[in-house]
């Protein structure tokens, strides 16, 4: 999995006096090019602009319609994407990431501890991935795989993944742990190229009964 990667930035924000530190900041990018970073507070992009990489340690990133990025990362707060965005790869350890319609990313799009929502027209190029999070996908084509540990996916009408759904054995190295048994569930006009593959129990409502063939399951029943 993808962790982000903070660099050097061109517009470094930080928001130093206590007032501003508890009720945060926002940043907003209307530049074209560089880096833009924040330590403290949201950092957002305006719409139309392209910019390098986007980072921010704790505060959201908020990408505007037609905004085009390279790598855009968050530790502590969502990424939230509008409308006709381009990115290299989106990353959160402690957040969610959404997007709107047409929704393009070249490279993996995944969280630690958040969901995932992307629909209509989206188009990933790498994997979707998380750890604790769910996966929701409406009208989304991604040409690698779809992967969770403790997560639920669902794949909605209008959605095709051309690799593999993947159930990963329950992880304790991020210092959680879920014993409920996570759920995966396909719709009606949703499809999958690859395989199901379980490494642990998950509750399955799937309702192309062509799609159970597709399990494979590696796990212990006993």
């Amino acid at each position: 999995m993808y962790l982000p990667r903070f660099t050097p930035s061109v517009v470094l924000a930080t928001c130093l006096s206590t007032s501003l530190l508890l009720s945060g900041c926002v940043v907003h990018i209307g530049g074209a090019n560089g880096d833009a970073s924040s330590v403290f507070g949201q950092l957002e992009v305006s719409q139309g602009r392209s910019v390098n990489n986007v980072s921010s340690v704790n505060g959201g990133v908020q990408l505007n319609d037609d905004v085009s990025a390279t790598n855009v990362d968050s530790v502590n707060g969502d990424i939230n994407i509008g409308d006709r965005v381009t990115v290299a790869t989106a990353s959160t350890v402690n957040g969610d990431i959404q997007a709107g319609s047409a929704f393009t990313s070249m490279g993996n799009i995944d969280t630690v501890n958040g969901d995932i929502t992307l629909r209509r027209g989206a188009n990933i190029e790498g994997d979707i991935s998380t750890v604790n999070g769910d996966i929701e996908l409406k009208d989304v084509s991604v040409s690698h795989n779809v992967l969770t540990y403790n997560g639920d996916i669902t794949l909605q009408s209008g959605t095709h993944i051309e690799g593999d759904v993947i159930f990963q054995r329950n992880e304790n190295s991020w210092g959680w742990h879920d014993d409920r048994n996570p759920s995966l569930t396909i719709e009606s006009g949703a499809s999958i190229s690859g395989a199901i593959i379980l490494y642990r129990p998950v509750k399955l409502e799937l309702d192309d009964p062509a799609n159970q063939d597709k399990i494979i399951e590696r796990y212990d029943r006993r």
